[in-house]
């Protein structure tokens, strides 16, 4: 074999491998999450809604298990309500390839929802994720947005989405 076929075996073996490792980044399940928050109108430390919006960028369906609202320093569970959802929680529920969701919450009865709160969703099989509010606006819409195709675990007479 002569130097150039030597070379030309070994880029075209490069570039075979750089085919795979997109291939196999763009075939899993890889949701990328952001919280929006929307203040609340008379104490800019009190938030009035959280929009958790994922967007899953890979290819393959994956479910999301839970999103919890989480006390900052005291790591205690918030009670949210899940606006739009009559009988509870939308979880867990599936997100195809490449589709978004958006879940709304507010501050169950009693509850208080700050800016130093953290928010912990469950993906996938085990995984777990803190977010950061990223963002402020100021309204967010009235209900949580599924994708046609994306279903909850449980059918939806019984997940209660209207």
């Amino acid at each position: 074999m002569t130097v150039v076929q030597i070379c030309t075996v070994g880029l075209i073996g490069i570039v075979g491998i750089l085919i795979s490792a997109v291939q196999v980044q763009n075939s899993r399940f890889a949701p990328k999450i952001l919280a929006v928050v929307e203040p609340h109108p008379t104490d800019r430390n009190k938030l009035k809604r959280i929009a958790i919006r994922i967007a899953n960028k890979g290819g393959a369906s994956g479910m999301i298990r839970f999103i919890e609202v989480i006390d900052g320093p005291n790591d205690v569970v918030r009670e949210v309500v899940y606006v739009g959802w009559l009988h509870g929680e939308p979880f867990p529920f599936y997100l195809i390839g490449r589709a978004s969701a958006e879940i709304i919450m507010e501050p169950g009865e009693g509850v208080t929802l700050l800016r130093y709160d953290k928010i912990k969703i469950g993906y996938g099989l085990n995984k777990e994720k803190y977010v950061k509010v990223k963002s402020e606006v100021s309204e967010i819409s009235e209900s949580c947005v599924l994708p046609p195709d994306s279903s909850p675990v449980s059918p939806p007479s019984e997940a209660g989405n209207n």
